[in-house]
């Protein structure tokens, strides 16, 4: 029979101090995956409204006519979700080109009450011949 003093496994203060290891670094990988996971949602964000930009400079230079300058708002589904695009046109030197800088975020609901923009974008039109 083997004497206590020699005995086999951890003792509490062993196990106790595994524990709170095992805590500090669960916290810490806890914490880590959250920023990730945000990072990627913000990422996701600004690629979908980008998009959406893209698709309304599109419009303005072969579905729309030719714009007058002015702020002017418009709405966009993408992905399953709603977006609001604003556009601010102005005239530039040259009579036949107009300077848009198109802002794009998502259609502000109950918990958003004005539009946050995610995205922009600036580009330049031409009237069409």
């Amino acid at each position: 029979m083997p004497s206590p003093r020699y005995s086999a496994g951890f003792t509490l203060l062993e196990v106790l101090l595994a524990v709170a290891v095992l805590a500090i670094i669960s916290v810490g990988l806890y914490n880590v995956s959250g920023s990730n996971i945000m990072a990627h949602q913000r990422i996701q964000d600004k690629t979908l409204a980008h998009w959406v930009a893209l698709n309304k400079v599109v419009e303005f230079q072969h579905f729309e006519s030719y714009p007058s300058p002015g702020v002017k708002k418009y709405d966009a589904k993408m992905a399953g979700q709603d977006w609001q695009i604003q556009a601010t046109i102005a005239e530039t030197d040259h009579k036949d080109v107009r300077q848009i800088k198109i802002e794009v975020g998502k259609k502000p609901d109950g918990k958003q009450d004005k539009f946050m923009p995610t995205t922009d974008l600036l580009t330049l039109v031409k009237r069409a011949p």
